[in-house]
């Protein structure tokens, strides 16, 4: 089974665009156009990575954390935050969990695998059902 994405993004052509280059890539990929719908997504069908805008409707990049890391189910799910905006301050991403738009195609496809190299390397993915994927620090 692939591992799972789900991509937060509000804007429509750079949301499918991401899908398309992740399913291309052989992941299975569902999109979500706000932020509370995107939470309510993951808790759902608790993907294996979340790849999310910072600043996209309905919930911001640090409630989207802030849900995401009080769920049992979702608080381990490796973050992928992407913004074209200065971030605030005080939201320091760790190496590999931020990508600034523009980002190449390259730049995403690395921060996607270091996000999932512990399960690749068990082939355990949070859609089968498998033990927990090591869990890395939210960017916000």
């Amino acid at each position: 089974m692939s591992p799972k994405i789900l991509v937060i993004e509000d804007e429509f052509p750079l949301r499918e665009s991401l899908v398309i280059s992740l399913v291309v890539e052989g992941y299975e990929v569902l999109g979500a156009a706000d932020g509370l719908v995107g939470v309510n997504l993951a808790r759902q069908i608790t993907p294996d990575v979340i790849i999310y805008d910072f600043h996209p409707p309905q919930l911001e990049g640090r409630k989207i954390c802030g849900q995401l890391h009080q769920n049992q189910r979702t608080q381990k799910i490796p973050l992928i935050l992407i913004s074209a905006d200065r971030l605030p301050e005080d939201v320091v991403p760790q190496p590999g969990t931020f990508l600034r738009k523009p980002f190449g195609r390259r730049d995403l496809m690395d921060a996607v695998l270091k996000a999932i190299a512990p399960a690749l390397t068990t082939r355990q993915f949070h859609n089968t059902n498998a033990t927990e994927i090591q869990a890395q620090h939210c960017p916000c």
